[in-house]
C-alpha cells in the first residue's frame, strides 16, 4: 500500500508499506534502487514500512472457522475457498484439516500476488503519480 501522508501541514510524503514473510523480506536499499530505475525521483517513497503477517492471529481465525464448519460436517472431504485476505485463512484450514487426518478435495486461493510482485508497486506508483497529476482529492501536492 502507498499512502501520501501529511504529518505536519504542508509536509507531505509517500510512505510504502509492505506485507512481507518474516526472513525474506527485501532490504530497503533495493526497493530504492529498483523504483530508482523505474520512476521519477519525486515519486520516490520517503519511507518503507515492512509488516508482518500476525500468524497466530491467522491461525487462531482458522481454527475458529474449522471448529464451526465441523460442527455442521464432521468430516471430509471439505471444499475451501478463499480471497484476499480470506485466501490466508482458507490455507491455514487447509494445513489445520490435514494435520487432523482430514481430507481438503479442493482449496481455490483468489488474488494471490504474482511473483513479480515488486514490478506492481513500480505501476501502483505511478498510478498514484497519475492520480497526483490529476488533482484528486486527497493526493494535491504530494511530492513537491
Amino acid at each position: 500500500m502507498v499512502q501520501a501522508r501529511e504529518d505536519a501541514p504542508g509536509a507531505r510524503r509517500l510512505v510504502v508499506y509492505l506485507l512481507v514473510d518474516p526472513g525474506a523480506s527485501p532490504s530497503v536499499g533495493d526497493l530504492r534502487a529498483f523504483l530508482g530505475q523505474h520512476l521519477p525521483g519525486y515519486m520516490m517513497p520517503s519511507a518503507f514500512v515492512m509488516l508482518t503477517p500476525a500468524f497466530s492471529a491467522i491461525e487462531a481465525m482458522a481454527e475458529r472457522y474449522v471448529e464451526a464448519m465441523r460442527a455442521v460436517q464432521p468430516a471430509g472431504p471439505y471444499l475451501l475457498g478463499g480471497w484476499s485476505m480470506g485466501r490466508t485463512v482458507a490455507l491455514e484450514m487447509a494445513q489445520q484439516l490435514k494435520r487432523r487426518g482430514q481430507e481438503v478435495a479442493l482449496l481455490v486461493l483468489l488474488d494471490v500476488m504474482p511473483p513479480d510482485a515488486a514490478l506492481n508497486l513500480a505501476a501502483l506508483a505511478q498510478e498514484l503519480g497519475q492520480c497526483i497529476g490529476n488533482g484528486r482529492p486527497g493526493a494535491e501536492g504530494v511530492g513537491s
